[in-house]
């Protein structure tokens, strides 16, 4: 089995081995867009969930409430 990866990459044309690595390696087009839809998602989750604001009690200086 050890054998059986590095013969059939010697039976491949260099092109065809190189197109693959650059494939597997470099950023595609998939990739880039994957990359932007986690951007959107990123700000949106940002802008459904603001930041909670708290008012602190005067007694004990807690947070309490939202404003």
């Amino acid at each position: 089995m050890g054998l059986f990866i590095p013969t059939i990459f010697k039976l491949l044309t260099p092109k065809i081995v190189n197109s693959i690595m650059d494939y597997v390696f470099k950023e595609n087009e998939l990739d880039l867009k994957v990359k932007k839809i986690q951007k959107k998602i990123k700000k949106l989750e940002r802008l459904s969930h603001p930041r909670r604001e708290f008012v602190a009690c005067n007694k004990c200086k807690q947070q309490i409430k939202e404003k």
